[in-house]
């Protein structure tokens, strides 16, 4: 972690999955039957052919939105239902996050 300039703690961004274990989670799609969206295939092709820190956060963002989007059985086992719940707010928060940045950045 390193300061910004107002002395707040700012935390690195760094890869942290490798494109096989994220091959590894997203076999649970297939495995179950459940319909990928045409963004979250995008964002895993992009990711497995360049693991890099926009594209880890891109498939971050398809997966949290594709689980807390979906009415698939697998999904509403209760075993899910705090994944699907934290997923909806990371989706929430990371589209808000991108909205006011593309907001900020208009001429």
């Amino acid at each position: 972690m390193s300061k910004d300039n107002f002395g707040l703690l700012e935390e690195a961004k760094k890869v942290v999955i490798s494109s096989e274990d994220l091959m590894s989670a997203f076999a649970f799609w297939d495995h179950f039957n459940v319909p990928v969206a045409d963004e979250l295939k995008l964002a895993v092709d992009a990711f497995v052919k360049e693991p890099s820190i926009k594209n880890q956060e891109e498939v971050k963002y398809q997966i949290c939105k594709a689980i807390a989007l979906t009415d698939h059985e697998a999904f509403k086992d209760d075993m899910f239902k705090k994944i699907v719940e934290e997923c909806k707010n990371i989706a929430y928060e990371m589209s808000f996050d991108r909205d006011l940045e593309k907001t900020l950045n208009q001429d």
